[in-house]
């Protein structure tokens, strides 16, 4: 709270009961008129001892329901609008008088007064430690391993639930189907899903409480699947939007794109799209092209947006995509026909595809859809229901799929990657005939026309984070002469945030790269040696961590980046203490070093 509120307990005229809370608002240094906080909070019994930390309003009550006389409990809280109080449970209250919690501001510790059985006198003080099933809320959360695109769920996973500090907090294993549950999760902590072994041919779809899926995510380079928990006055689905400007505007953008799940090649042409704020007020409405595409522009990156469309089958889907035409994620309505979006605040929380870190909204997680026509190359006509893979550069099946009757088909959820292969099923009667493929863009435009090599395989190439094709691999060499040495990227103090000057190195780094596919990069990040160690390795672990999402981001993949970072231990120069050295010297060692590694013969 930010001091402008006061709560407290009366039994004025105006009560719910015998004692309610009220809450007086701090306007032009005087305090207004009090307020009844309303049904959420108060009852026909007396509530008392109101206790306020952070957005939660603890207070004790006496109303039916309790575990004994008075009782503890809480309501969060924003723009004082209240949730339905809710009982902190028998960890907390007893048959007796609880009351007057006080939660410490770490938020970890706190007390209570108690007339319980085993005091020394009447009312005792008693220190509480908040727990999982004490002053916070208790949320499930479940979901279902399979295949990335073969949709076979995956059993006897062992899934790791870590939070923050890294540490396992839970650990089950997936059933017959590849589901699991974690139970009773503090609303407030964010959560890391690590698989024991994990593969990056899996999926991880989110489930809410009636067991629809909510979120398709996929892993990170580290094999991790990010959560990050709803708090009870939050809601919302994925921070979709992008900075118009990246760093400096308050503006982002929305491109998105209906489909229907069961045919490739059938869009939603015309389809009314609304974009509402949280009280149903419509803010901007716009209309599908031919193929499903929609956007919205200058939108307040600090608000929350609905978007809502007439009448859809219960097989359409709405696909997000990035400035690069990557799908960060895939939605389904709601029972009330909405795609809910909630940009995160400094304290919001929820189910993320975004790589909070980024200085420029980069989504970490992002998938490619492809969507095409096989046809028969000197005939008339497409081959109908047929059967056909995707593989990735190792020969490892990553996709199966059919045709409709008429040749097309689309493939969701693949990993980024530069190549992909196609291949006929050998089993499908028409592996022998001479075919092509025909790849399209979002927008329709036709953006490769394949031919099978000698092995019977399409190769289509995505260049630059653009679309381009070849019709067969090249096998000569790329000769390129490397540099001997890349400049250094700088920062600037205790930051790590990259300047334009280093972002233009960076791009000649990327053009590099993407000559040379096989090419790896290695980071190195330093500090100068003004903070203390654990400082310094946080903010070079930021440093090395936000040029490798840069490349990223340009298209260089993760697997071709690794990094370390070694805070203050490796100056360039004699500045091994503060006061050695001026700016420009400690400057020299607030850096990046960047090292291209050929690969191995």
């Amino acid at each position: 709270m930010d001091g402008n509120v006061l709560f407290f307990s009366s039994d004025r005229e105006g009560t719910k009961g015998g004692k309610d809370i009220f809450y007086s608002r701090l306007e032009n240094d005087a305090w207004g008129m009090p307020e009844n906080a309303g049904v959420m909070i108060n009852t026909s019994g007396d509530e008392v001892f109101p206790f306020v930390h952070e957005n939660v309003l603890y207070f004790s009550s006496n109303c039916s329901g309790g575990n004994g006389e008075l009782d503890i409990y809480k309501s969060y809280f924003r723009d004082l609008e209240f949730t339905p109080a809710e009982n902190l449970g028998e960890t907390i209250n007893s048959s007796a008088d609880d009351f007057g919690i006080t939660i410490a501001k770490n938020g970890k510790t706190g007390f209570i007064s108690s007339n319980r059985e085993g005091g020394k006198g009447s009312d005792d003080i008693y220190f509480i430690q908040i727990t999982e099933t004490a002053v916070v809320e208790s949320k499930d959360l479940q979901g279902r391993f399979s295949y990335r695109n073969l949709d076979n769920g995956i059993k006897d996973l062992d899934v790791l639930l870590i939070d923050d500090s890294g540490r396992v907090v839970l650990r089950v294993r997936t059933n017959e189907n590849g589901e699991f549950a974690f139970r009773n999760l503090p609303v407030s902590d964010n959560y890391s899903i690590k698989l024991v072994e994990p593969s990056a041919d899996l999926k991880l779809e989110i489930f809410d409480k009636n067991g629809e899926a909510i979120a398709v995510l996929r892993s990170d380079q580290n094999g991790k699947f990010l959560y990050k928990k709803l708090d009870a006055i939050q809601g919302g689905m994925l921070t979709m939007m992008e900075e118009e400007e990246p760093q400096f505007s308050t503006k982002g953008r929305l491109n998105g794109q209906f489909i229907f799940e069961n045919d490739p090649n059938k869009y939603p042409d015309g389809l009314n799209v609304y974009l509402m704020d949280n009280n149903g007020n419509v803010k901007g409405t716009t209309k599908t092209d031919n193929r499903g595409n929609f956007s919205f522009r200058q939108l307040d990156l600090g608000d929350n947006y609905i978007i809502r469309t007439d009448s859809l089958g219960d097989d359409a889907i709405m696909l997000i995509y990035n400035k690069h035409e990557n799908v960060i994620a895939e939605y389904r309505r709601d029972k009330n026909g909405n795609y809910v979006f909630r940009k995160l605040g400094d304290r919001s929380s929820d189910l993320s595809l975004m790589d909070i870190e980024s200085d420029s909204a980069t989504f970490a997680q992002l998938s490619v859809s492809l969507n095409g026509q096989f046809r028969f190359r000197s005939l008339d006509g497409t081959p109908s229901d047929m059967s056909f893979f995707i593989l990735d550069d190792d020969g490892n099946l990553i996709y199966k799929g059919k045709t409709d009757e008429n040749g097309h088909f689309r493939a969701r959820n693949l990993a980024v990657a530069d190549q992909y292969i196609f291949q006929i099923d050998p089993n499908d009667p028409n592996y022998d005939k001479k075919l092509i493929v025909e790849l399209f863009a979002r927008n329709g435009k036709s953006l490769a026309v394949l031919e099978n090599d000698k092995s019977g395989k399409f190769v289509y190439k995505r260049l630059k984070q653009e679309f381009s094709y070849i019709k067969e691999i090249k096998t000569e060499e790329v000769q390129l002469e490397l540099p001997d040495k890349i400049p250094y990227i700088y920062f600037e103090k205790n930051s790590s945030y990259l300047d334009e000057a280093s972002k233009k190195q960076l791009d000649k780094v990327v053009q590099i790269m993407r000559k040379v596919p096989h090419l790896k990069i290695e980071i190195s990040a330093h500090a100068d040696s003004r903070a203390d160690d654990e400082f310094n390795d946080w903010l070079t672990e930021k440093r090395m961590n936000r040029v490798k999402d840069y490349l990223i981001d340009k298209g260089i993949p993760a697997s071709r980046i690794t990094g370390a970072y070694y805070g203050k231990r490796k100056p360039v120069n004699s500045c091994s203490s503060p006061t050695d050295c001026d700016e420009d010297q400690h400057r020299q060692n607030r850096r990046c070093e960047l090292r291209l590694i050929p690969a191995k013969a």
